[in-house]
């Protein structure tokens, strides 16, 4: 895969497939190439077979084993480097979610998604080419 598209890709851990699939299609919307499994586990195979997104977007709340993946991102010397996003529930404190998994607060996304917050921060660590910003806002 040509380092641009690596730029692009987006590791979807979500447990419900119709939530994934949504997402997944939102990205492409976006420009981006998202790989979508539907749990830590599942991330954790692939990851270890050398998949490099430049981000990975996780749902704490469809996927079991969220925990047990954010622990082995974090052991990882070559995976923790890689910006983890939080899907976070209405009703659940991001500030707590972002300290439980160690992650900044700007991290956690309200779900169901605030699209405008999920743009700026793969904007900000998947950053698109020049020729695909415009196709690329929220819509």
């Amino acid at each position: 895969m040509g380092s641009d598209l690596l730029k692009r890709l987006v590791l979807v851990i979500d447990g419900n497939e119709r939530s994934c699939e949504s997402i997944a299609d939102r990205l492409r919307l976006w420009g981006y190439l998202p790989f979508g499994v539907r749990s830590g586990g599942q991330a954790v195979e692939y990851l270890e077979m050398g998949l490099e997104p430049c981000a990975i977007l996780l749902d704490v709340f469809t996927c079991e084993d969220a925990w047990q993946f954010r622990a082995a991102q974090l052991a990882s010397r070559a995976w923790r480097t890689i910006p983890l996003l939080v899907g976070v529930a209405l009703g659940q404190r991001p500030e707590t979610m972002a300290e439980d998994l160690d992650v900044p607060p700007d991290h956690c996304v309200s779900r169901p998604l605030d699209l405008d917050a999920l743009a700026r921060l793969l904007e900000r660590y998947c950053p698109l080419p020049t020729s695909m910003r415009a196709m690329s806002r929220p819509v």
